[in-house]
């Protein structure tokens, strides 16, 4: 059981199963908008994810006392550095087999790099204190511009109808969870003097945008509803609801294995759904 949960906790806190999620959203656009996925792309967005998350990772600071994952961050570090150079290898190999991605590569490098920068620099300057303070925004925008805008765009596919509500749809699934997150390291923030906007808002306040943030995903999904689009429908509108019912839950835990397991894990079923009714229908 020990050498299993030694495999579980790499392959989550190494950040495999966070880059799965990215390339299985981008797989969600693809499915739901009929286009035939691009597998290099898809291979992309996993390295990328696994690259730029043990990037973010092996420049974290960690406390004696850390425990859950900030403590197999401390003690792997070394393992997370050799994923970084691999999965930077790979991720490079597979850019000189595919250079039409490159034009999209290279804003999102540095996108992800003024991400990192306040690691690397502090936050003295005013555009840094302002990554830093809407991170939670920020880093939403990144992933929606990954697993939405450039599956569309390498395809350009922007005449669709309905990508407006999908992509709206897509931000605000990813920035309920992103806050989630930021709840949950909310405390040692505060402790730290971190001045982020979660820090500002009390606990009927979070709530109070969590829901808002949740009924435009359902409006959204009720739109496909309306156009008869039960798949695109379902894959939107089942995650959110599974979202909802362990938001108490969520709130209150403070297990590791909840957020990045269970939680994380929401970002997988619009893609599985979406096969599942592919196939079916």
């Amino acid at each position: 059981m020990k050498f299993l949960k030694s495999i579980a906790d790499f392959l989550i806190y190494g950040n495999f199963l966070i880059a799965l999620c990215a390339a299985a959203l981008a797989l969600h656009t693809f499915i739901s908008f009929h286009i035939t996925p691009d597998f290099h792309l898809l291979l992309l967005i996993l390295l990328s994810t696994i690259a730029s998350y043990s990037f973010h990772a092996v420049l974290k600071p960690v406390d004696k006392d850390s425990s859950g994952r900030i403590a197999w961050i401390g003690q792997n570090k070394f393992a997370l550095k050799l994923l970084l150079i691999v999965s930077v290898a790979a991720l490079t190999y597979e850019i000189i087999l595919t250079p039409g991605l490159l034009i999209w590569m290279v804003p999102l490098a540095l996108l992800t790099a003024l991400y990192s920068a306040p690691r690397l620099f502090g936050n003295k300057s005013r555009l840094l204190k302002g990554v830093v303070f809407l991170k939670t925004i920020y880093l939403a925008l990144i992933w929606t511009l990954v697993t939405f805008i450039m599956p569309i765009g390498i395809n350009d596919s922007f005449g669709q109808p309905g990508l407006l509500a999908f992509g709206l749809s897509r931000f605000m699934l990813i920035l309920q969870i992103c806050l989630l997150f930021e709840w949950h390291d909310r405390e040692n923030n505060i402790i730290k003097g971190e001045r982020i906007l979660i820090n500002m808002m009390s606990e009927n306040m979070f709530q109070g945008i969590f829901l808002l943030l949740s009924t435009i995903v359902q409006l959204s999904a009720f739109y496909f509803l309306s156009r008869s689009d039960l798949a695109i429908f379902l894959s939107l509108f089942l995650p959110e609801l599974s979202l909802i019912l362990f938001f108490r839950k969520t709130l209150v835990t403070k297990s590791d294995t909840w957020y990045f397991l269970l939680i994380d894990g929401h970002l997988l079923l619009p893609a599985i759904i979406a096969y599942i009714l592919e196939v079916i229908y």
